[in-house]
């Protein structure tokens, strides 16, 4: 596995080269928020593997929902690195407690040692004003700015005010020989808490508006592509909040109709009550992916032991269990690593601690 950070730039530089040969001007692709897309590149006959951490926690000791086991964190991290040997590496948000760019900064050295391809979204404490008065702004330019070989990220399409969403940006998973559009990664910022709401933030409009741009210009490419049948190009989104349609898929599948279990987990009413999430429309996010036909999953965190996933409607919404150590660290820490096929299907597996660091 190959990865270059946001452009092709050698790549098209030589394709600019040669194309002066027959008098055209090849020209990067863009992505919907108007930057060079992201790209990681890896070979179509060959599976790639993804693996996931949500809600490290780290931060200032002391706060609420401060890691308490640093260390065993650091150790099930890199052991499950080691062991699983993945492709890419995806935070699904809630990485640091309200530490602003220096959380950001321990993000990129703890990772960047790895040497393998990385990002992240946003989860509701990484960036929270109102404690410590951090802006995702100031968090978001250092990331972008850092220059890490490793980190995969922009800030891509922003809306900024009250609900600052940052770092809503998609990758393209390109193979390496032919350059060819194989599928992508969405990444969203699903917001924060919204105290005067009482009700954590979701996927707003607009956001869902720049994610339909975003799917139809892949889609563009993808079916533009002499080797490809179809023109719906296959996606994977990951976001920090789950969906408010979780509940219904997860109670269709108990029923067993209309949604089936890909990770079944007996879950409690709190949970797929949505905890106070709640659409912002009818229209909502899992409306949009529908629409759009090329979404495989939805993944997220936030839920901290919760491992279920449900496909509904061909998506599959899932959670990924807390890295971190803020509540009951005598519980085995576990995480997901799945491989991703030539149909983009996922399949699953959990990685846990192992029980000799208990």
């Amino acid at each position: 596995m190959r990865m270059q950070k946001r452009t092709f730039f050698s790549l098209f530089l030589l394709l600019v080269i040669l194309a002066s040969c027959i008098g055209c001007k090849p020209t990067p692709p863009t992505s919907a928020d108007g930057d060079e897309e992201l790209v990681l590149l890896t070979r179509r006959d060959q599976k790639l593997k993804v693996l996931q951490f949500t809600d490290m926690h780290f931060g200032e000791e002391g706060t609420t929902y401060h890691n308490a086991d640093v260390e065993r964190t650091l150790a099930f991290i890199d052991y499950a690195i080691k062991t699983e040997q993945p492709d890419l590496i995806v935070l699904l948000g809630d990485n640091m407690m309200s530490q602003g760019v220096d959380g950001a900064k321990f993000l990129v050295e703890t990772f960047d040692q790895y040497k393998i391809p990385y990002t992240l979204i946003y989860g509701n404490h990484d960036a929270e004003t109102y404690q410590l008065n951090h802006k995702k702004s100031d968090v978001s330019r250092y990331l972008e700015s850092c220059d890490s070989p490793y980190l995969l990220y922009k800030s891509g399409f922003v809306q900024e005010g009250k609900e600052n969403r940052y770092g809503n940006f998609s990758i393209s998973l390109r193979d390496a020989n032919s350059q060819e559009l194989i599928g992508a990664f969405v990444l969203l910022d699903t917001g924060t808490y919204d105290y005067e709401a009482d009700r954590y933030q979701t996927i707003t409009q607009e956001q869902i508006a720049w994610y339909e741009t975003e799917i139809a210009r892949l889609n563009e490419i993808y079916g533009g592509q002499t080797k490809n049948a179809l023109d719906t190009v296959p996606t994977i989104t990951y976001g920090h909040m789950p969906l408010p349609e979780f509940g219904e898929a997860y109670q269709k599948a108990a029923s067993g109709e209309g949604a089936e279990f890909v990770y079944y987990q007996k879950l409690s009413g709190w949970v797929l009550g949505g905890s106070n999430t709640s659409p912002d429309s009818e229209d909502t996010f899992f409306d949009a992916m529908k629409r759009m036909q090329s979404a495989k999953a939805y993944i997220c965190g936030h839920y901290h032991m919760v491992t279920c996933h449900v496909r509904m409607d061909g998506i599959i919404l899932g959670f990924c269990p807390q890295t971190g150590f803020t509540h009951n660290s005598t519980r085995p820490c576990s995480t997901f690593s799945y491989t991703i096929g030539a149909d983009f299907e996922m399949d699953l597996h959990l990685v846990v601690e192992p029980q000799s660091t208990n």
